[in-house]
């Protein structure tokens, strides 16, 4: 058994282990303890396991973390209510093609840190890749959901100038709730996904909630081509927020 203890004020990892023996002739049973200090092995197992969850340029989940951890969630939960949540950064390739992937990379560092400051220490947000990011809110009402997006959207607009260039950057989002639109991690995610495609189509710096309507739009816009749809209001959320 592996526990912590105090020693001159710091808490140390050590390890516990048992070995019973019988003597022959005796119906007795000897216990032999052994405590040993493995406190630099322990912070290294436990460095390399958050180094294996963690994203390295966000300090958020990683996709392989995450998903286990929203699954595990769902599973238990019965009827309260939750929400799955998609961010995506508007016109991050140009983030890239006109200033560079050290900005782009600073663009993301950045917009993950103040996601954060948007969510609970009990909510599980997690980098999915590139400028994706994906936020389980666990035990939320649908109106604090828009109301929670309202200002993350309105907030997170930035203007970078450089020489010639001058680059709006904002985020879109899409969102799916639980139980309501879905009980499992896919349900959810493809609902958020498809809200947040119709956010980006729509003219981006939005949010929507999925709509069963959405699922034939994007179809036929990755099938034929189509032009973007008009932008409006789904299942009550607001059209844009910035």
């Amino acid at each position: 058994m592996d526990y912590q203890r105090l020693y001159r004020g710091q808490a140390n990892w050590m390890r516990l282990m048992v070995h019973l023996a019988e003597l022959e002739g005796s119906p007795d049973v000897f216990a032999y303890l052994f405590v040993m200090d493995i406190d630099r092995q322990k912070r290294q197992e436990l460095k390399l396991t958050q180094l294996a969850e963690i994203d390295a340029l966000t300090g958020l989940y990683n996709r392989r973390a995450a998903i286990p951890k929203i699954e595990e969630y769902l599973a238990a939960q019965r009827e309260e209510s939750a929400a799955l949540l998609m961010f995506d950064l508007d016109n991050f390739k140009l983030a890239n093609d006109v200033f560079g992937h050290a900005y782009g990379d600073s663009m993301i560092a950045q917009n993950a840190e103040r996601l954060r400051g948007f969510f609970r220490g009990e909510d599980i947000l997690c980098r999915v890749g590139g400028d994706e990011f994906l936020v389980l809110c666990k035990n939320i009402r649908e109106e604090d959901v828009i109301r929670k997006l309202d200002a993350v959207v309105r907030s997170m607009v930035v203007s970078y100038k450089a020489q010639d260039h001058t680059i709006v950057f904002s985020i879109s989002a899409g969102f799916a709730m639980a139980p309501e639109q879905g009980r499992t991690f896919d349900e959810l995610y493809q609902k958020a996904d498809m809200a947040l495609f119709s956010a980006k189509m729509g003219g981006k710096n939005a949010f929507y909630k999925y709509h069963s309507d959405m699922k034939s739009v994007r179809y036929e816009l990755a099938g034929k081509g189509m032009p973007p749809t008009p932008r409006g209001e789904l299942d009550g959320a607001p059209e844009s927020a910035g």
